[in-house]
C-alpha cells in the first residue's frame, strides 16, 4: 500500500484517508476485537489483487469506495466479499440470498410462461426481466416502508420510556418534597429517617410483647392476659430504654443514631423472645406428644434409633412452630382464650393448613435442643 499513500500527496487527502481507515478498524474491532488490523490488511491485499493490471487513477476514491469498504450484500457483520473473514469459509447468509434469488427467479419463468402467448416465446427472457425487476422494486419498496416503520416505533417506544423516567422522576421529587408525617419535619418524603427508625421501633416492641405472650401463657380470660402483656412490655420497653441510656452514657449524642440503636434493639428483643417461645412451646406437653407419635411411628417403620430421634426432633420443632403461629393468630384477632388448640386432624393436615395461609412479617425459626 506505500505506493499509493505516497500518490496522496496533498494533507487533506491523507486526512480522508486516516478517518476512513480508522472508521473500517472500528467497525471490525466491534466484531473480531484485536484482529482487526489484520483482517484490514488481508482486506485491502485481497482489493488490489483483484485489481489486477488496471490503474488506480484516484488513489483516495479507491481507498474508500473500494478497498476499506466492506462489501456485503447480508446481515452478517463477518461477511466480506461472500465469505466469513474470521474463517474464509463461503457465508451461509450469502448462500441463502443466492438461492433466494434463484427461486425467485424461477417462479416468474412459470409465471411469465403460464401466461405467454405461444406466438411470443420468444418474449419469455424479456418478459422474465421485467417481471423480476418489479417484483424486486415492490420487496425493495416494502423493506424501505417496513424499516421507516421500525424506526418510527422505536422513537415512539423512546418518547414513551422517556415520559416514564420523566413521570417516576416527577413523583420522586414530589414525594421527597413532602412533609414527615409524624413529626412534620419539612422535605423528608413524607417519613423522615428519626420518625421511621421509631415506628419500626414500635412494631418490634409489639412483636416481642405478642410473641413472649404467647410463649407465656395458655390464659382463659382477658384478666389474665392484660396484666402480663404490660408486664412484658414494661420489660421490652425497659430493654430498648436501656440501650439508649447506654448511648447517652457513652457520649452519642446524635438523635437519628439513638433512634436507629433503639429499632436495633427492639429487634434484638424480638428475635430473642421468639426463640425463647419456641423453646418452651418445644417443650411443652403437644410437642413432646407429637414427638413421640412421630418416633413411634418411624420405629414400627424399621428405622435406626437415631434416625427416629432425629425425625422425633423434628416434628417437635415443627410443634412448636405451628403452636406458636396458631396463638399469635389468635392473639392478633383480639381473642384471649388461646390455650386449647383446635385439632384438625393429624399434623400433615394442620401443616398445610397453615401453608394456605399468608405469610406473616415475621421469619419463625425453631429451635429444637
Amino acid at each position: 500500500m506505500e505506493f499509493l499513500w505516497a500518490r496522496m500527496d496533498r494533507g487533506g487527502a491523507r486526512a480522508r484517508v486516516r478517518t476512513a481507515v480508522g472508521a473500517a478498524l472500528a467497525e471490525l474491532a466491534g466484531v473480531f476485537g484485536e484482529s482487526a488490523q489484520r483482517l484490514l490488511r488481508e482486506r485491502l491485499e485481497a482489493r488490489l489483487a483483484a485489481q489486477g493490471s488496471a490503474p488506480i487513477v484516484d488513489p483516495v476514491g479507491w481507498m474508500i469506495g473500494r478497498g476499506l469498504r466492506r462489501r456485503s450484500v447480508c446481515y452478517d457483520q463477518r461477511c466480506d466479499d461472500g465469505r466469513r473473514m474470521d474463517t474464509g469459509a463461503s457465508c451461509d447468509a450469502c448462500v441463502l440470498l443466492v438461492e433466494d434469488s434463484r427461486a425467485l427467479r424461477a417462479l416468474i419463468v412459470r409465471q411469465v410462461a403460464q401466461g405467454l402467448d405461444p406466438a411470443r416465446a420468444g418474449e419469455l427472457g424479456r418478459l422474465t426481466e421485467v417481471r423480476l425487476h418489479e417484483v424486486v422494486q415492490a420487496r425493495a419498496e416494502a423493506q424501505v416502508l417496513a424499516r421507516e416503520r421500525a424506526v418510527r416505533e422505536r422513537e415512539r417506544q423512546a418518547e414513551a420510556a422517556a415520559e416514564r423516567r420523566a413521570l417516576v422522576e416527577r413523583g420522586r421529587l414530589a414525594a421527597a418534597e413532602r412533609p414527615c408525617a409524624d413529626c412534620g419535619l419539612e422535605r423528608s418524603g413524607g417519613l423522615c429517617s428519626m420518625c421511621g427508625y421509631r415506628r419500626a421501633e414500635v412494631a418490634a416492641v409489639d412483636q416481642a410483647v405478642l410473641v413472649t405472650v404467647a410463649g407465656l401463657l395458655e390464659p382463659t380470660d382477658a384478666g389474665r392476659v392484660d396484666p402480663v402483656v404490660q408486664r412484658v412490655r414494661a420489660r421490652v420497653e425497659g430493654a430498648v430504654a436501656a440501650e439508649q441510656a447506654r448511648l447517652l452514657a457513652g457520649g452519642v449524642g446524635d438523635p437519628v443514631f439513638v433512634a436507629l440503636a433503639r429499632q436495633f434493639e427492639a429487634e434484638a428483643v424480638l428475635e430473642r423472645s421468639r426463640q425463647e417461645a419456641l423453646e418452651r412451646l418445644a417443650s411443652g406437653v403437644e410437642a413432646l406428644e407429637e414427638a413421640g407419635r412421630v418416633r413411634a411411628a418411624e420405629l414400627a417403620r424399621g428405622v435406626r434409633v437415631e434416625e427416629a430421634e432425629r425425625a422425633a426432633q423434628r416434628a417437635r420443632g415443627r410443634a412448636a412452630q405451628y403452636l406458636l403461629g396458631a396463638r399469635l393468630e389468635r392473639l392478633r384477632g383480639g381473642e384471649c382464650s388461646f390455650g386449647e388448640v383446635a385439632e384438625v386432624g393429624s399434623w400433615r393436615e394442620r401443616l398445610a393448613v397453615l401453608a394456605e395461609r399468608p405469610l406473616s412479617s415475621e421469619p419463625a425459626g425453631a429451635v429444637v435442643r
